[in-house]
């Protein structure tokens, strides 16, 4: 049986058996203790930087494909 508690004394200990193994998700938890007002200030930041990562990864997969691209037509037309 799990019994919430409203001490107001809130830990990444309360959050069991719970362990964040990234470095985003031991910041929002620190967040979630230390200033749990700004939770979603700080998730809707963490989920930019995410989105803007995979758009910078998706252009230079999608660079190199072309250039690969490029390749195998240049080839497939000399020959």
């Amino acid at each position: 049986m799990v019994k919430a508690s409203a001490s107001g004394d809130a830990s990444t200990e309360s959050i069991a058996p719970l362990q964040l193994k990234s470095p985003v998700g031991q910041f929002l938890s620190q967040i979630l203790v230390s200033h749990p007002h700004l939770v979603p200030a700080a998730v809707e930041q963490q989920l930019e930087q995410l989105q803007i990562d995979r758009d910078a990864e998706e252009q230079s997969k999608d660079a190199s494909s072309v250039l690969g691209t490029d390749i195998v037509l240049y080839r497939f037309v000399i020959c």
